[in-house]
């Protein structure tokens, strides 16, 4: 069964499509309580299906073109690593190379995900952090670019152990 849109989810759509927050949606679509409405309006199908609808054909306009040139200019050599390799294995995904065990559609907002994919989401950014702060021993960055410290001769005053996480 289609259903239509009232004017209210329509506008909720028309906010919402354009990265407005779901609440804030609800809030500027007119809705007395936003925070219920935004959650009650994503469980309705028409309004999910308007919604997707709406983004794909931003996507598929100008955005898209927009996209691809922001991924060609990621890839620059003197771009940082793990951003070229991040925007690579994006591009290859968008292709569908997508890499076993990757974690599937990223690209839903944190209030369509659950708990559980929240906990992954977060250990995979502190595991990220990890990995860039080892990769960024002994270097600093200066406009996006990580450049090699300079020994001056004296040691730091004090010891760190081996091990210590500084991202807890």
């Amino acid at each position: 069964m289609n259903r239509k849109l009232t004017i209210k989810q329509n506008a909720f759509v028309a906010y919402a499509s354009k990265g407005v927050s779901r609440t804030q949606a609800a809030r500027l679509a007119g809705f007395s309580a936003p925070a219920v409405e935004a959650f009650r309006l994503m469980k309705l199908p028409h309004v999910v299906k308007a919604l997707h609808e709406q983004r794909d054909a931003a996507i598929k306009g100008d955005l898209a073109s927009m996209a691809v040139q922001t991924m060609r200019d990621l890839m620059n050599p003197a771009t940082p690593a793990a951003t070229r390799f991040n925007a690579a294995r994006w591009i290859l995904d968008q292709a569908g190379h997508k890499a076993q065990g990757a974690v599937p559609d990223e690209s839903r907002s944190l209030e369509e995900m659950s708990s559980e994919e929240l906990s992954q989401a977060v250990a995979s950014g502190m595991q990220a952090l990890r990995e860039l702060a080892v990769q960024m021993e002994g270097h600093y960055m200066v406009d996006g670019q990580a450049k090699p410290l300079c020994d001056i001769g004296h040691k730091v005053p004090y010891e760190v152990e081996p091990g210590t996480d500084f991202l807890q």
